[in-house]
């Protein structure tokens, strides 16, 4: 048998088919003429090759082939059934899926922290995966569903894949509060004197627009440590005499103790992207998780700026 669209619609009909024993009354349940029900009766005769209803003195009566499907039938329906209103009704405060998130350490500070507090609130049977963000392994990760969702850089993104923007990746330099050498501000002149701590997080590729936007201005600075990623700068430069550049929520959410300003130097923007795979473009639950981590971005940059 053919499982198209049509044919699907054609069990509906032989299920009440079955059940009423009657063109007429299963006609009437489901709303169509008799002529209607009676040519979806030949057609499903001639898909199943069998008769299905016979006739008799007393009305009609199942085949045994129609006696043998009739319970699997009603069963298969109902899981179809399920799968439908469970994807229509989805409850969050009801659900315990496992969500398998990708994104950087830094992406994971700004995005966990109120996620986490949104999810316990909300869904608190929902649970996440966090994973480290490959961006070589990314597209394949989401098109084999080995990821659900990613957040990354625009330029990291999937260009097949459906994305929803969480916002642009600003840069502010940061330096702690007694800085000897910073009592008037950062000046380019100092961001080119004092030794700097820069994160080699997914690629370097900010230390390396920083120096690139220093190389255009025919200046250089000198880096004194390199760090694994963003989320040891801070406590690096409260201690030492370092200079950073860091996402500006990042640099908002220091806390007393650290100054920050733009760079001295024109830097390139970043967008940030929530990523996924076509086939969760019109999940329920997906759209829900989507609206989530967007809320929960927008909430950190509003709380920490």
């Amino acid at each position: 048998m053919d499982l198209q669209g049509r044919d699907l619609a054609l069990l509906v009909s032989l299920d009440v088919l079955l059940e009423e024993c009657s063109v007429t009354r299963a006609a009437k349940r489901l709303g169509i003429s008799q002529p209607a029900m009676s040519a979806q009766l030949a057609r499903l005769r001639d898909l199943f090759g069998d008769e299905l209803l016979a006739g008799n003195a007393h009305g009609m009566t199942l085949t045994p082939r129609a006696e043998a499907m009739r319970s699997r039938l009603g069963a298969a329906l109902e899981d179809l059934r399920q799968v439908v209103t469970e994807a229509r009704d989805f409850d969050p405060a009801a659900d315990a899926r496992r969500i398998r998130l990708a994104g950087t350490d830094l992406a994971f500070a700004l995005v966990l922290p109120a996620l986490l507090a949104m999810l316990a609130e909300r869904a608190p049977g929902v649970t996440l995966d966090c994973r480290p963000l490959d961006p070589a392994q990314v597209a394949a990760d989401l098109e084999g569903g080995a990821l659900d969702f990613a957040i990354m850089r625009s330029e990291n993104a999937p260009e097949s894949f459906p994305g929803r923007r969480l916002g642009g990746a600003e840069f502010q330099v940061i330096w702690r509060r007694d800085h000897p050498a910073l009592c008037g501000g950062m000046t380019l002149d100092a961001f080119c004197a004092l030794p700097h701590a820069v994160a080699v997080a997914e690629g370097a590729w900010v230390a390396e627009a920083v120096e690139a936007a220093l190389a255009a201005l025919g200046r250089r600075r000198r880096v004194a440590l390199s760090l694994p990623n963003f989320l040891l700068l801070p406590e690096v430069i409260r201690a030492t005499d370092l200079v950073a550049v860091v996402p500006e929520p990042m640099a908002a959410a220091c806390g007393p103790g650290i100054c920050r300003a733009a760079p001295p130097v024109a830097l390139p923007g970043s967008q940030i992207y929530l990523g996924w795979h076509r086939r969760l473009q019109g999940d329920p639950a997906a759209r829900w998780f989507r609206g989530l981590v967007a809320e929960a971005t927008a909430r950190y940059r509003r709380d920490g700026a």
